[in-house]
Parts: C-alpha cells; sequence; structure tokens
C-alpha cells in the first residue's frame, strides 16, 4: 500500500489499481470484498463485475450481458442485485442477480420504466431503489420501489417528496437515509428519512 495523503484526522491509502479507468461504475461490498459493477473507461462501457478484497487484486469474478453504466446495486445476501442503468444501446429496465458463490449472473425481473442514474440500499429483506431518471436531464422521478430479490417482483413502495436522481443511500435507525441528489434542475442539499411501505 502507498500513502497518498495524510492528515490529523485519516490517512488514505492506494491499494490496488482497476483493471481500467473507471468512471459510472456502482460499488457494493458483501463481508470483506468489494464489488465494482460496470462503468466506463472513456471509450466503451464496461461489462465487468470485479471483486476486490483484503490483500488481494482486483480481479473479474463476472461478466454483465451488456456494457452497463449509472446502475443502481445493492447486496443482499451473498448476491447483488443490479437494476437499471444505461447500455450502449441506452436506458435497460433489467433487474438481474449475480451469485457471488457461484459466479452467475442472471435475469431476475423488470423495472416498470427503464431507469438509470437511481440509487439502492437494502432494507427489509427488499431491494428498494430511490429515484433515477430517464436520457435526459430533467426527466427525474419521485418513485421508490421495491424489489423482491428471490421472485424478481416490483411494487411502489412510496415516492419522494420530489424528483431525485444520483443520491446517496444508506441504512440508518432504521429507515433508509436519502443525501443530496440532483432534482433535474441542479445538486440538491435535503437529507431525507425514508421508510418504504411496499412488499414485493
Amino acid at each position: 500500500s502507498t500513502r497518498v495523503r495524510s492528515s490529523a484526522a485519516s490517512d488514505v491509502y492506494k491499494r490496488q489499481t482497476l483493471p481500467s479507468p473507471a468512471s459510472d461504475v456502482a460499488v457494493t461490498a458483501i463481508g470483506n470484498t468489494a464489488y465494482v459493477v460496470g462503468g466506463y473507461d472513456g471509450s466503451s462501457w464496461l461489462d465487468t463485475i470485479l471483486a476486490y478484497g483484503p490483500g488481494q487484486s482486483p480481479r473479474v469474478v463476472a461478466r454483465l450481458p451488456a456494457g452497463l453504466r449509472y446502475a443502481a446495486v445493492a447486496a443482499i445476501g451473498n448476491r447483488l442485485i443490479i437494476a437499471g442503468g444505461t447500455e450502449t444501446q441506452g436506458l435497460t429496465r433489467a433487474i438481474l442477480s449475480f451469485d457471488t458463490a457461484t459466479g452467475a449472473v442472471s435475469p431476475l425481473g423488470s423495472l416498470p420504466v427503464p431507469l438509470t442514474h437511481a440509487s439502492a440500499v437494502a432494507f427489509d429483506g427488499r431491494v428498494v431503489i430511490v429515484g433515477g431518471r430517464q436520457a435526459l436531464d430533467g426527466s427525474q422521478t419521485t418513485a421508490v420501489l421495491a424489489v423482491n430479490p428471490n421472485t424478481g417482483a416490483v411494487l411502489t413502495a412510496g415516492h419522494l417528496p420530489s424528483p431525485l436522481s444520483d443520491a446517496a443511500v444508506a441504512v440508518s435507525g432504521g429507515r433508509i437515509v436519502v443525501a443530496g441528489g440532483d432534482n433535474g434542475s441542479g445538486p440538491q442539499s435535503d437529507i431525507l428519512a425514508l421508510s418504504p411501505s411496499g412488499r414485493a
């Protein structure tokens, strides 16, 4: 490891490098392993799922059906649920399941509409998809969707107070915390606490 920045509060280390430069990725973790899904290397959409853990170099553990950017990804059990995003041909409705034990990527279901720039988090046995948008900025949605990770069924679990994409989400205090994001007019400063009601 190489220390690249230091302060009184923390140290930042460059531990490894990705196989290629990448933006527009999604990342989540199961145990001590982080998974990096899709992305863009400056000229091509990436179809890889990378795994990275302590003492390991990032390695390709699976391939997506197509290159994918801006997907909503959450870990539940030993699987990643990968919903929506932007493929080379445009937005996708697909919901995929990646089994980290077997390395298999399988179709699980479909979103009600194609969706990109959404956020995802595991909550109460479901994967909750928060916000997102269509291809053009300004098409953000208020929808909060609940995905059954076993059947792929999708229900509307609630609505945000205003349309939103590109938000950060996490579970805290028994609720989903939604921070920031873009409402189509620009970055937002609100922090919301959600208690989704739908059960798919």
